[in-house]
């Protein structure tokens, strides 16, 4: 069975990139896939078609309508706001599944065919595939590394309005403050990007924090591309990491490491809802004190992290019978 899947794939975005490693996982033993971020002209010669990992059906999918094979959403985003393409095809398709959001009840003709899941990451076995002994990662606290996952996609661009250079400049400031604080306490700082692609690259985002900073002891970049096997091996070997990407808020659940999310997008307050913690701030109008209070209050163990990623792990291969059972895999 030949399906393509949609998604921002080959972007260098290792946040996308985990999804396309978990329809393996789960169904490459019954499928052939195929991952692109643009629907193609031949659409309808594949078996069918999943729209897969991801929060951008707020926008047009140019090409989607066109799809007659059998439809799925899997793992998909769904918010505040749906585009009304969108919202009418997710009434043609034959399953939906999404990423624990509370919109989505209204998109759906037969609730039947719709399932709420956490990321569809979760599904993978990542210690596993790391060779990672699961009883070592809450041992690890003891390092001193503090492990900063920036995101440029917040970086004002040049025709950007005033109130994102603003909130930007604001950030910069009051992050640069904590990062001082770090080194002086003798803390090593560790910038990782989870993007090096072609349209963001969160390597900038790493130097516009450190062009604020006044101290540059145990300050490292990291100047390479983003690789998956690297993170996982940077954020197990953390004493605390600090992400503004979305999926190393999931890396670091899944590997029990403590973590506190900077809030951006509706998909990040979603999933700390799910996971029914307070570790995370809001991108705007997010302050030092601010953080250094959720440090302090919101304290979660590493126990807790891991107990929550099986039971989410249990959930997505159950929904993978489902989906394969659907699609008749």
């Amino acid at each position: 069975m030949n399906i393509f899947v949609f998604g921002w794939y080959g972007h260098n975005n290792l946040g996308d990139e985990a999804f396309r490693k978990s329809f393996e996982y789960l169904w490459g033993d019954k499928a052939t896939f195929t991952f692109a971020s643009k629907i193609p002209q031949n659409i309808n010669e594949y078996d069918a078609c999943f729209v897969g990992g991801g929060s951008f059906l707020d926008q047009e999918i140019p090409g989607l309508i066109k799809v007659s094979i059998p439809l799925g959403f899997i793992g998909v985003g769904i918010h505040s706001h749906i585009h009304p393409i969108n919202s009418f095809i997710l009434k043609q398709s034959k399953i939906i599944i999404t990423r624990g959001d509370i919109f989505s009840e209204q998109y759906t003709k037969n609730p039947q065919n719709q399932f709420i899941a956490s990321d569809l990451v979760f599904a993978r076995d990542i210690k596993q595939e790391q060779n990672i002994n699961q009883n070592l990662i809450p041992s690890l606290p003891d390092n001193n590394v503090i492990l900063i996952i920036g995101n440029e996609f917040l970086t004002p661009k040049r025709n950007s309005p005033i109130w994102k250079y603003t909130s930007f400049h604001w950030f910069l400031t009051e992050f640069s403050k904590l990062c001082d604080e770090w080194v002086d306490q003798e803390y090593s700082i560790k910038f990782y990007p989870m993007c090096t692609g072609d349209k963001f690259d969160d390597r900038f985002f790493a130097s516009h924090v450190v062009s604020q900073m006044e101290k540059h002891k145990n300050v490292f970049f990291h100047f390479g591309h983003a690789d998956e096997d690297e993170l996982i091996q940077n954020i197990s070997q953390s004493k605390l990491v600090v992400s503004m990407r979305f999926h190393g808020n999931i890396f670091s659940t899944i590997l029990g490491k403590p973590f506190i999310g900077i809030n951006s997008h509706d998909k990040m307050k979603t999933y700390f809802n799910t996971l029914r913690t307070n570790n995370f701030l809001d991108y705007y109008g997010f302050t030092s004190s601010t953080f250094r209070e959720c440090a302090e209050n919101n304290k979660i163990e590493p126990s807790y992290l891991l107990e929550y990623a099986s039971k989410e792990k249990d959930r997505w291969h159950y929904l993978s019978d489902i989906v394969a059972e659907t699609f008749a895999m």
